[in-house]
């Protein structure tokens, strides 16, 4: 028998407002949502749901974003209207911010940098990953991977049945098997959220971070931001598993001639 347990996330929208997206990379409308995060048993309630925050949905690309609520001057209850109204509305200082997010990606594809500066462009391309793991996180999730690894509880004993049953010994070898299949899937399970990271992670930020070929210190410190935030992302990935998926994908660029090697701007001082 097995027993449906966890936590789950209920959204309740509480209205709109402009944002920067940073998959789309451009300044959207986003709907908010306020998250209350609730336990359950065979996926019925239990206790009351405790604020966990809230998020943004892009209305182009449905990513979310976990948001501070006193950056914006007003929250947007009325649908519709144009999004330069809806900007001078909830966020009037948007449009700077942008200007500011491209003068800092030429800096950095310069190579000009300051150490605070890359720094501050790896924490803002990391919110490419932050949104979707912000969206899972508290939630009970079961991978293609984990999903196999769960089958195998009944197919591993079947088949050792079948092909053991005349043997004196079949009992002990269902119940290994099934012991085997039991640790397989708690292995799988327990590294879900790994593979959620890396395919994320290749996806939205190491094609941009590789270029730019950040250290450790410099990972740990922008990762460091998201935690002080309480930010899933914060403590979730290393910045030393990131590192080696950055310099994994750099390499074979490199090798197959997609990208230009250019030393490394020192953070050292």
């Amino acid at each position: 028998m097995f027993i449906v347990w966890g936590t789950y996330v209920r959204r309740r929208r509480v209205g709109q407002v402009a944002e920067y997206c940073a998959v789309c990379r451009a300044i959207k409308a986003a709907k908010l949502v306020e998250l209350r995060q609730i336990g359950h048993l065979y996926y019925i309630p239990l206790g009351r749901a405790k604020p966990i925050g809230h998020s943004l949905t892009c209305a182009e690309c449905s990513s979310e974003l976990a948001v501070d609520l006193d950056r914006y001057a007003a929250i947007s209850t009325e649908p519709g209207g144009s999004l330069d109204d809806l900007m001078a509305e909830t966020n009037p200082g948007l449009l700077d911010e942008v200007e500011q997010r491209i003068e800092l990606a030429e800096l950095v594809e310069a190579g000009i940098a300051t150490p605070e500066q890359r720094i501050t462009y790896i924490y803002e391309m990391l919110w490419a990953v932050a949104a979707p793991l912000q969206k899972r996180y508290g939630n009970t999730h079961v991978d293609r991977y984990t999903f196999g690894a769960i089958l195998s509880l009944a197919i591993l004993p079947g088949m050792a049945w079948l092909l053991f049953s005349r043997s004196d010994y079949c009992a002990f070898i269902v119940v290994g098997s099934f012991l085997l299949a039991l640790i397989l899937t708690f292995t799988v399970a327990a590294t879900e959220l790994g593979r959620f990271l890396k395919r994320h992670c290749r996806v939205s930020v190491i094609n941009d971070l590789m270029t730019m070929g950040p250290t450790i210190d410099e990972l740990q410190s922008a990762l460091a931001v998201f935690k002080a935030q309480e930010m899933a992302l914060g403590s979730a990935l290393s910045p030393r598993r990131l590192h080696r998926w950055i310099q994994s994908a750099r390499t074979t660029a490199e090798l197959t001639g997609q990208l230009v090697p250019r030393q490394t701007v020192s953070t050292q001082s």
